[in-house]
């Protein structure tokens, strides 16, 4: 029961992390599709790159802030 009762109670500060993480993510495409448009052939490449780099390391962020907030809620319990 207390484990159900965490992730209920987690529910909305997980989901807050999810709808923060999703907006990062959606600027850093328009950001980059628009300097990839943007970009002579031979930079294209290098900006592929970044996009990749930068939702990689936005979902690690997004599972860091997760698990902080499973952690805490585990140890209030």
């Amino acid at each position: 029961i207390g484990e159900f009762y965490c992730a209920r109670l987690d529910a909305p500060l997980l989901a807050e992390v999810d709808r923060e993480i999703d907006a990062k993510i959606a600027e850093k495409k328009i950001f980059l599709d628009d300097q990839l448009a943007k970009a002579a052939f031979h930079e294209q490449d290098e900006i592929r790159r970044q996009l990749v780099s930068e939702l990689a390391r936005l979902e690690e962020k997004r599972e860091r802030e997760k698990n902080k907030i499973r952690t805490a809620s585990s140890e209030a319990v």
